[in-house]
């Protein structure tokens, strides 16, 4: 007979089970949240994110290939004059769980929704693993997800970097309970939440995030050598770096794709970076990575960094809903900071600020009441020093330009110099000021204080908060409220006089005031609100229940509230029409007069920032924050010398884009009127035949003499080339020929006819890397493909008719793909294992959970 006592579902701790069905009840309050505030997406609706639409706008053609032939093309000519199609349309992954995304739900919240609820979810999973009260973890999680620099960004379309940030206290969360000891269920953790972390594909975040783990786990690790727990310490430490590194080859393919190509683009550096003339073209790569200039323009000022305790202090963003002014205007250019422009600041939170600081007075009295138990003053002082030590670090990197140090970081940290927007590292403070934050509060009121213990922390911190919110006052009173940018936006706003330059400074000036003392008042009342519920909860007039709940309200009043001054009504855009792709009359005509696929230069908006012509044409220029580090070169040396101006006459008599087949123009009229569309004659085709060969010492050369030369008769090959053409001299007859007779993105054909050898020169990017490369056929045989003109590719041919293939090969990732698959899946039998076992268990600290 059965004994049903021993099957397993019937051993489960009921007390375990309640826990996860509260855990569950939590999640889908985050999910009604985020719905709420994304409400017009029920209706069908799209936020208006630039970049997202830059990203579609690129990706059009792509797509419309992808409808004919089954896949992706693993090529994009549509920007940049061709890259790998990896960095645009992705690759295909093994990742399990990046494809059932478990914490969204297994995929059943959905895109707007998820980036709120996944922030919810991974800050609320850090403050239940340090044993935060799920109603305080609750408050901690609303605020986090309705950070003002998490909402801005989204609204700007960086999807993944939000994303990325999202996930950083689960991280976290996944550590706090590997240290605390509950090692299976903190490595489900760990991994999960890194998994998806990396899988996100923002490196600068994940990087962020390594800073922030790596102090956590260097702190906890002195801790518990200096208490003689040095088995503790390296199973910790060992688990962790372990659940990482496990973490990462979940998405290993991916990563190594990304680094692969990364070596060949800005990131990776320039041959020619350190060779710039003083007065030259604007430089954006250095010798081994970004050039430091270009990389720090995004420095957050160190006055600049108040807006995280109060979001006006710099005037909000270069596009502020206005106080009222005379001029009647709805929205201004009221930033006045060091940064060029800004769609909002980066806002923590007064209520947080004032915790914080709560926090810190808190954890110093706790170390010294002789009745808490050692194991629980190392968890707070650990708590304390981390995150006193990753906002320090945050600030530090975030000022960039503006603090001498960075500059050693950026020419020492490995990889550091890939990175641009410094301001970006304020990521780590918007993870550990509310988390420590809510840490502190429910520290206050354990049984461990008494009320008049609680008294005196409270008045300290009480004295700390107003002397900060003084000094802040006392900066205001001494700003000026200009900026840098007011001329041009008087002459911007009609202004042509003396007179009317300075009344519309002066309405700035005004406006600014106004908004940056309503914000230092408003922050005041708020943390004075919070120090109110905290001051009755001591004197035992509000119940604990109440005190959460009113803390909820309140951080969620706070963030949501400076939250929707940058994502409005205003945002929304019907799908049709934030999705619709049509050419413009004079793009359709172009497109139909465009029978032999020439490129084209789009002198409408910006060229090399915008990628508007793309689903129609081969494009010279383009967006996209990773172009070739050599083509950035040619923009820089060649196409824009010296930064020269783009004037007709240098637009018509340019060998850059002579060689790169630009047949076409499309600008704007005199005035900014109608589209026209200029012919540029001197283009040379999709291939052509080259009679002589300059050997040059270095790219710094190569790149100089392109100006210069015959680019129809001559190349100029690098003496460092291992590959070279195989004469210096070639003998063309008036009836060689070569001609293009097939196209698709991945695959181009043409047809050559030559009395004698002759050196081919296609108007194609060179690409030869570990992620992939051009390979060249002559009648079916492999041929080597040579780099010429620092950018394009060469080819010798034999005399006579042949057929002249090229095919862009990716990497196998067969043996990737089944790496990822296989970590991703033991990853998840981890998660769903260790919370089995937790659920089964008896005890919640018993050996099984632990071990």
């Amino acid at each position: 007979m059965l004994k049903f006592a021993a099957i397993p579902f019937m051993n489960l701790n009921k007390e375990h089970l309640k826990q996860a069905g509260i855990f569950l009840a939590f999640l889908a309050g985050f999910w009604i949240i985020s719905v709420l505030f994304l409400s017009p997406a029920l209706d069908g609706k799209v936020l208006q994110q630039g970049d997202m639409q830059q990203t579609r706008l690129m990706r059009d053609a792509a797509e419309k290939y992808k409808e004919v032939h089954g896949e992706m093309p693993n090529w994009n000519d549509r920007l940049f004059s061709g890259m790998p199609g990896s960095l645009i349309s992705g690759i295909p992954q093994g990742s399990l769980i990046l494809k059932s995304r478990p914490i969204e739900m297994f995929g059943l919240v959905k895109s707007p929704f998820n980036f709120l609820f996944v922030a919810m979810f991974s800050m609320f999973a850090l403050l239940m693993a340090s044993k935060v009260n799920r109603w305080l973890a609750a408050a901690g999680a609303l605020g986090y997800a309705f950070m003002t620099f998490s909402i801005s960004s989204f609204e700007a379309g960086h999807i993944t970097k939000v994303l990325a940030m999202d996930v950083m206290p689960g991280v976290l969360a996944g550590l706090v309970l590997i240290t605390r000891r509950k090692y299976l269920l903190g490595a489900g953790v760990l991994g999960l939440f890194f998994s998806m972390l990396v899988g996100y594909f923002h490196y600068q975040i994940a990087y962020y995030a390594g800073i922030m783990a790596g102090v956590y786990l260097l702190i906890e690790l002195i801790l518990a050598l200096r208490a003689g727990e040095t088995k503790h310490a390296l199973v910790a430490t060992g688990l962790s770096a372990l659940m990482l590194g496990l973490g990462a080859m979940t998405n290993i393919g991916k990563a190594l794709d990304t680094a692969q190509y990364s070596e060949a683009t800005m990131r990776g550096g320039s041959a020619v970076a350190s060779e710039v003339p003083k007065g030259g073209p604007k430089q954006q790569t250095g010798r081994t990575g970004l050039d430091i200039d270009y990389a720090f323009s995004w420095s957050y000022g160190i006055g600049e960094s108040m807006t995280m305790l109060i979001p006006g202090y710099k005037g909000g963003s270069s596009n502020e809903k206005a106080p009222e002014n005379e001029f009647e205007a709805e929205r201004l250019p009221l930033y006045f900071g060091e940064l060029q422009f800004t769609s909002g600041p980066v806002y923590i939170g007064a209520v947080f600020f004032l915790l914080f600081i709560l926090a810190i007075v808190a954890v110093l009295n706790y170390l010294k009441n002789s009745q808490v138990a050692a194991t629980e003053k190392t968890v707070a002082i650990t708590f304390m020093v981390f995150a006193l030590a990753t906002l320090l670090i945050s600030l530090i990197l975030a000022w960039g330009r503006h603090f001498g140090l960075n500059e050693w970081f950026f020419n020492n940290l490995p990889y550091y110099n890939k990175f641009r927007t410094p301001m970006m590292a304020l990521v780590i403070a918007q993870v550990v000021v509310p988390f420590f934050g809510m840490y502190g509060l429910q520290l206050l009121f354990s049984e461990k204080f008494s009320a008049a213990d609680r008294l005196k922390i409270f008045k300290v911190a009480g004295i700390a908060a107003a002397a900060v919110m003084l000094l802040a006052a006392g900066d205001i009173m001494s700003e000026d409220f200009k900026s840098k940018a007011d001329m041009e936006t008087a002459k911007q706003m009609g202004a042509q006089a003396p007179e009317q330059v300075t009344q519309v400074v002066g309405v700035l000036k005004e406006a600014r005031s106004s908004l940056v003392w309503s914000d230092w008042f408003r922050s005041l009342l708020l943390m004075a609100a919070a120090a109110g519920l905290v001051f009755f909860a001591i004197r035992e007039k509000l119940t604990k229940n109440v005190l959460y709940i009113g803390f909820i309200l309140l951080i969620g009043f706070d963030l949501i509230g400076v939250s929707k001054r940058y994502l409005t009504e205003d945002n929304w855009e019907e799908k049709e029409t934030e999705f619709a792709i049509e050419p413009t009359p004079k793009e359709a005509a172009l497109i139909r007069e465009n029978k032999d696929n020439a490129r084209i230069l789009d002198m409408r908006l910006n060229p090399f920032n915008d990628n508007k012509p793309a689903p129609f044409f081969r494009n010279v220029g383009g967006y996209h924050p990773a172009k070739l580090s050599r083509y950035q070169d040619i923009i820089s040396y060649c196409i824009t010398p010296n930064g020269e101006n783009m004037r007709g006459d240098w637009i018509d008599k340019n060998n850059a884009l002579d060689m790169l087949n630009c047949s076409y123009v499309l600008a704007r009229g005199e005035k900014g009127g109608d589209e026209i569309v200029y012919y540029r004659q001197n283009a040379l085709g999709h291939a052509w035949f080259a009679q002589t060969v300059k050997t040059v010492s270095d790219a710094k050369t190569a790149i100089q003499t392109l100006n210069t030369m015959n680019v129809r008769n001559e190349v100029v090959v690098e003496s460092a080339e291992k590959v070279k053409p195989s004469k210096t001299a070639y003998s063309t007859d008036s009836t060689d020929v070569i001609k293009q007779t097939y196209y698709s993105f991945d695959t181009l054909v043409y047809k050559s006819n030559t009395k004698a050898e002759a050196l081919a020169v296609f108007s194609e990017v060179y690409y030869n890397e570990k992620n992939g490369s051009w390979k060249a056929f002559i009648d079916g045989k492999e041929a080597t493909v040579l780099r010429v003109n620092y950018i394009l590719r060469g080819l010798d041919i034999p005399a006579g008719s042949h057929e002249v293939k090229f095919v862009y090969t990716p990497a196998s990732r067969s043996t990737w793909l089944a790496i990822e698959t296989g970590t991703s899946g033991l990853l998840l039998l981890l998660v769903f294992g260790s919370l089995g076992l937790w659920i089964r268990s008896k005890n919640g600290d018993s050996n099984t959970e632990e071990s």
